[in-house]
């Protein structure tokens, strides 16, 4: 057979220049959390004030609380709840507002006992009592500081207090507390702020010393059972595809205590997630008859269902019958291939089904901190592990296995004296992907069909890649690889908020590890196309592939490429109805470099009239002198991308909104394609 061409291929840089809206935005959220002697307080009834709009929420078991969608600007908050005195807060609502934090105060120890007073009715007989009784039993079992009233009531309460006559709300009040209360999820709002309040112990919400914990198991199981049979288009029935595919989820939160060493320790959320499928499918294809792998091509015909008469390529003379010759290393590739198992009119003579399986699992652990001020501390941690089998037409089933691994770990602040925030990440992230084609360190294919020239190494061990114009299904089988990939993150952001104007600036460090190990095309390729005997089958039974290639050299690799950012935004809103939104963007790419200098360009002289290659770990041209860098690719620092957005409201009572934006962005990303062809070179040996 023809040796194969190596055939190196040299990408392009690709510039990306995009428009995308940037506008300032009318609405924000403002969120925040209620708390009372440092404990996170359910539910206090916040209110939202400006103008004639009104907007309440109820904060909920951890004491957190959030309008979604206020206008921009001035609001009064007010925070109420029984037995706590009224809290009132003026704030500016802004899409950089920080969040409020709200401390709740008891109401004084005189105002808690007529509280109580009023509350307690007097029961002049046992009917009375039995029926006051079961009207408020149920707020007994009330907050701290209901039952701090309740004390603060039997020390103060006198005869005087016996004689008076409490005023009862009419019904029609109560029957309404009672729906407001329900309304807001139930055991959520049952801190018995009424006499219709669910009991404390109700729900996810706990009253004293335990700190609350939540967990929750999921499990979905689906299987092909009642499916119906698939409906054929192609002419050739198709059996059901079955299937089984097993999920499920647990998960466990709460605050990550540990006695005596973190005893006030971080909110923790915990997950484990895994899954378990199995997949049949359904795979058609045309593969060779028994008649046409001997040689026997009597019968072939093309598309249009005409004769196709075959030529000898080194004589031009028709073979007789199309009766052909068949090479050594075709009729060994031909093994490979099924016989057909269908007899149909369909463009396709075989059918089988395969069975492919994928496993996943994963664990996630994530941390929240809220300091004593506005600040915060957040960390996480996930590993990700999953496998998966592949097979195809020749039943060679090709294993595919990943484990990807992150972690991470932040602080944000809030100076609310200041009006700034400041936010800062560290990030860290590694996958690693292996691929295990069926013929690894196996069966040698090419080896053994006589087929030469190209890897064989055992991990590269397998049939070439076969392809026909005809429509014959064609031969393949993955590649071996391992590949590793980390990046390192760190990012800061620094901002100031203000009614109309807020600014921020940040940047951003990234460092990227690429660790390959796996060869492009180690087998090669063939491809027919009957340009040689006038049928594409003939052409490669004869040994003639029409067109080959191969891609092998240094199996690994070790990229490194270190990228930064920053930016500033300019937030400004010149009029109650019109937003202007300005940024500027500075990105650099280093260009990447291989950490044992083994890359290769071409050093042309003047005019093209000679070239030579020119290597990493020796960059000077031999041609022109030339000193390249590192990398062989000139770097480029001007990537200045500009940021403009606008948002405007032509009428102030109308919903028409018009936005416009305009923004350059830069493809960071075209470095790795050329760069992984700059390594792939034949005279490079392992390291």
């Amino acid at each position: 057979m023809r040796k194969p061409m190596v055939n190196q291929l040299c990408g392009a840089t690709v510039l990306a220049v995009a428009l995308l809206w940037c506008a300032g935005a009318y609405a924000s959220a403002l969120h925040g959390k209620v708390v009372f002697a440092g404990r996170e307080l359910p539910g206090v009834q916040i209110t939202a004030r400006s103008g004639e709009t009104t907007e309440s929420v109820i904060s909920n078991s951890a004491g957190a609380f959030q309008f979604a969608d206020l206008a921009d600007g001035k609001w009064q908050i007010e925070a109420t709840m029984q037995c706590f005195e009224s809290l009132h807060a003026d704030v500016d609502v802004t899409a950089a507002a920080a969040p409020l934090q709200l401390e709740m105060k008891l109401l004084p120890a005189e105002k808690l006992a007529a509280l109580a007073e009023q509350a307690t009715p007097v029961i002049s007989n046992p009917q009375e009592q039995h029926s006051a009784a079961t009207t408020t039993g149920n707020a007994s079992a009330a907050t701290p500081a209901q039952d701090a009233g309740k004390q603060a009531s039997t020390a103060t309460r006198g005869k005087d207090a016996a004689a008076q006559q409490p005023t009862a709300a009419p019904p029609h009040e109560e029957n309404e507390q009672g729906a407001d209360g329900f309304l807001v999820q139930g055991s959520v709002n049952n801190a018995a702020t009424s006499s219709f309040s669910t009991n404390a112990a109700f729900g996810n919400l706990r009253f004293g010393q335990h700190q609350l914990y939540t967990g929750g198991l999921e499990l979905t199981e689906g299987n092909a059972a009642l499916d119906a049979q698939p409906y054929v288009l192609s002419g050739v029935s198709a059996p059901r595809s079955a299937y089984n595919n097993t999920t499920g989820t647990a998960y466990l939160q709460g605050p990550l205590n540990i006695p005596h060493l973190m005893p006030h320790g971080p909110n923790a959320f915990f997950n484990y997630h895994w899954s378990r499928n199995d997949t049949a499918q359904t795979m058609n294809g045309l593969v060779p008859t028994a008649e046409e792998r001997a040689g026997n091509l009597a019968g072939l015909t093309n598309a249009q269902g005409q004769a196709v008469t075959v030529y000898n390529p080194e004589t031009g003379v028709a073979y007789a019958g199309n009766q052909i010759p068949v090479a050594a290393e075709a009729a060994a590739l031909l093994k490979l291939y099924p016989l057909p198992n269908l007899a149909s009119a369909s463009p396709y003579n075989y059918q089988m089904q395969v069975l492919n399986p994928s496993r996943s699992d994963g664990v996630n652990l994530n941390m929240y901190r809220q300091t004593k001020h506005a600040g915060s501390f957040n960390g996480h941690f996930g590993l990700d592990s999953s496998s998966s089998g592949n097979t195809n037409l020749f039943s060679f089933l090709d294993h595919s296995d990943a484990l990807n691994t992150q972690a991470g770990i932040g602080w944000n602040d809030w100076f609310k004296h200041l009006g700034m925030y400041v936010h800062t990440n560290y990030n860290f992230n590694r996958n690693r992907n292996t691929q295990s084609p069926w013929f690894a360190n196996r069966a040698n294919i090419s080896g053994d069909a006589g087929i030469g020239g190209n890897d064989q190494t055992p991990d590269n061990w397998g049939p070439p890649s076969l392809g026909f114009i005809s429509g014959i299904f064609g031969l393949n089988d993955g590649n071996s690889s391992n590949n590793r990939t980390r990046t390192d993150n760190i990012s800061f952001e620094l901002g100031k908020w203000g009614r109309s104007h807020s600014i921020k600036l940040g940047g951003e460090v990234k460092k990227l590890e690429f660790n390959d190990n796996g060869q492009q095309n180690p087998r090669g390729s063939f491809t027919s196309n009957g340009a040689a005997s006038g049928s594409d089958l003939a052409d490669f039974l004869i040994g003639i592939p029409d067109t080959s290639r191969i891609a092998y050299g240094n199996a690994d690799k070790y990229l490194r490429q270190t990228e930064y950012d920053a930016y500033f935004v300019d937030d400004w809103r010149l009029l109650p109805n019109l937003s202007i939104n300005l940024g500027l963007r500075w990105e650099y790419s280093a260009p990447i470099t291989e950490l044992f200098g083994r890359l290769v360009n071409l050093d042309v002289a003047n005019g093209f009239s000679a070239v030579a290659p020119v290597v990493g770990n020796n960059p000077v041209g031999s041609l022109t002198g030339m000193h390249y860098p590192a990398s062989l690719l000139n770097a480029d620092h001007s990537m200045v991308e500009p940021r403009f957005g606008l948002s405007w409201r032509p009428l102030q009572a109308s919903s028409l909104i018009l936005r416009a934006g305009y923004g350059k962005y830069a493809n960071t990303s075209v470095y790795t394609n050329i760069v992984r062809q700059m390594t792939q070179q034949h005279h490079f040996q392992p390291a």
